[in-house]
C-alpha cells in the first residue's frame, strides 16, 4: 500500500487542473512491489509531452483508502497527487486549514 504523508501534500493544492493521477518516483513504487502494467504519454504542464510505466496501487493518505493507477515518475517529475485520487478517496483541500478534509457525502443516482 502506498502510504502518503499528508504533511507532504500541501503543494499539491496547486496543481493543474489537468493532473489526475499520482506520480511516485518509479523506485518506491518498485520498493512497494507495484509492477509496472502500461506505458502512458502525459503533458506536463510545460507542455512537454513524456512516456512514463503506470502500475496499479492502493493510496492511503488522510485516514482515507483507495485503488488507483500510480506513475512511476522519473528522478527530476514532479511527485503529485492528482484529482481522480482525490476523488477516488473521497477527500479535498481544505486552503485555510492547509490540509487534505472529507469532501462530504458521495453523489449517487438513482433510477426510477
Amino acid at each position: 500500500m502506498l502510504r502518503v504523508r499528508e504533511h507532504d501534500l500541501w503543494h499539491y493544492a496547486e496543481l493543474p487542473q489537468h493532473a489526475r493521477r499520482i506520480l511516485v518516483v518509479g523506485t518506491q513504487l518498485e520498493d512497494l512491489g507495484i509492477q509496472r502494467y502500461l506505458r502512458r504519454r502525459f503533458r506536463q504542464t510545460t507542455g512537454a509531452i513524456v512516456e512514463r510505466w503506470v502500475g496499479l496501487a492502493f493510496i492511503y493518505v488522510a485516514g482515507a483508502r483507495t485503488s488507483d493507477d500510480v506513475v512511476f515518475a522519473e528522478d527530476n517529475d514532479l511527485a503529485l497527487l492528482g484529482a481522480r485520487s482525490l476523488e477516488g478517496l473521497n477527500l479535498r483541500v481544505e486552503p485555510a486549514l492547509r490540509r487534505l478534509v472529507d469532501a462530504g457525502p458521495i453523489l449517487g443516482a438513482a433510477t426510477g
